[in-house]
């Protein structure tokens, strides 16, 4: 016969409980740790501690893109002015912000125009980039931009 399940009071059902198995070593450092202190303050502590070690690779993390960002944009910026054409400013300023949000993807193929058989490109040399930005320069998403 199955058993009936036992109905929560109000104090119950606002403070859930949590069950886990741990092994042994785990076991005796937290009963150690529990003659000083009460399950619930080891837990609290244990998750500060997460807390603060997550916002801190969070903010790392944000750091680098803002770097990588503000690296890319002033490249952009000089290899527009560099250009000498109206609108080259602009151009780099773009060319800039894509390098900082993304990698170049490396080596990639294209049919040669006049045969057909595939040429190699890569991507990460500086006349390639040159050739594929200036040729995907107009290029943009239809409609409103993603933010």
């Amino acid at each position: 016969m199955k058993q009936a399940k036992r109905k929560l009071g109000p104090w119950e059902l606002s403070h859930p409980t949590y069950s886990f198995r741990v092994p042994p070593e785990l076991h005796e450092q937290v009963e150690a740790m529990r003659k000083q202190r009460r399950l619930q303050e080891i837990l609290l502590r244990g998750l500060e501690f997460t807390q603060a070690e997550v916002k801190a690779e969070k903010d790392a993390a944000e750091s680098a893109r803002k770097r990588g960002y503000s690296q890319g944009y002033d490249r952009g910026t000089k290899t527009g002015y560099q250009s000498g054409r109206s609108g080259g400013e602009i151009v780099g300023k773009v060319q800039g912000r894509a390098e900082g949000k993304a990698e170049w993807f490396g080596k990639f193929e294209a049919p040669c125009s006049k045969c057909g058989k595939p040429l190699v490109f890569d991507s990460t040399q500086p006349e390639v980039r040159k050739v594929v930005w200036e040729a995907l320069r107009d290029w943009h998403h239809a409609g409103a931009c993603p933010p």
